[in-house]
């Protein structure tokens, strides 16, 4: 509890000062305007700075801490006669109040991410071209089947503490079987910094350990039997990764990608280890009540 307060005074300690710079002027020995309201530090800046730098000062300093998720769009590729490729995608963008190092930080984080997919867009563009043209060359080859890949981001834990986002994505080279990976990125809201699960958890053999439990647990119950596969068991120890988790109120997430305990085509698989049921995540990155 102790760490969460620190982090919450210093954070409130830089808005203040965001603000005391914006309007008042950093730098000079003026004394501060007298006890009352924000109107009150605007009045005194308004002799010395532009209105439209107060008014900027003021609309930060209005701000709320938000993740702003772009519309999906879908965009196809080829030519008058045929679609060979469909792109599927949305973007994310952070608003972190008085902090502008975090909030550069992970909003550059998601630029690279975005920069990452449109190489992976060109590369399988030329793939599919060359899919396309032996295509056409075969006889009989039936009807041309699109290509597809997609990513969406999704929001699931925005607050002082922790900002958790998770990327689905997923391809289709032309065939009935559509592959989808699911993974996550966590950040602490304070430094920007993309945590691992050796920091979050309060003690990392334990949260896997218990994550493996639950896990085995759960599994047992009837709807799961006709799906696992019959050594899943020996890769329960293999769900859990630094890319593969997140927290939000209802507990810690689990992320089990396809494949790996389940045939390919039940799709992705998500537990929820609740915090009442296992004390595994450091309280300072505990959701508060």
């Amino acid at each position: 509890m102790k760490k969460k307060k620190e982090s919450q005074m210093r954070k409130l300690a830089g808005l203040f000062m965001m603000i005391l710079c914006l309007t008042a002027g950093c730098g000079k020995e003026e004394a501060l305007p007298e006890e009352g309201t924000q109107q009150s530090v605007i009045e005194k800046a308004e002799q010395e700075q532009p209105a439209e730098e107060i008014e900027e000062a003021v609309e930060k300093a209005e701000e709320e801490l938000s993740a702003k998720l772009t519309n999906t769009v879908k965009e196809a590729y080829g030519n008058d006669e045929i679609t060979l490729l469909t792109k599927e995608s949305n973007d994310v963008h952070f608003v972190i109040p008085g902090n502008q190092h975090a909030e550069d930080k992970i909003n550059e984080f998601f630029a690279d991410r975005n920069a990452a997919f449109e190489d992976t867009i060109e590369l399988y563009t030329d793939v599919v071209e060359t899919a396309y043209e032996a295509w056409e060359a075969t006889e009989d080859a039936g009807e041309w089947k699109t290509y597809e890949l997609g990513r969406k981001y999704s929001v699931k834990r925005l607050d002082e503490q922790m900002i958790c986002i998770v990327e689905d994505s997923y391809v289709n080279a032309g065939t009935d079987r559509t592959s989808n990976v699911r993974v996550s990125y966590n950040f602490d809201t304070w430094t920007g910094s993309r945590l691992s699960l050796e920091e979050v958890a309060d003690h990392l053999d334990e949260i896997r350990a218990e994550s493996v439990q639950y896990m085995g647990e759960v599994l047992l119950e009837e709807e799961y039997q006709e799906i696992l596969k019959q050594d899943y068991a020996n890769h329960l120890e293999d769900v859990l990764t630094d890319s593969t988790w997140y927290t939000d109120e209802e507990g810690f997430h689990i992320i089990c990608n396809e494949g790996i305990i389940a045939s390919e085509k039940e799709g992705i698989l998500e537990f929820v280890l609740p915090y009442d049921e296992a004390d595994v995540v450091d309280e300072v990155y505990l959701p508060e009540e």
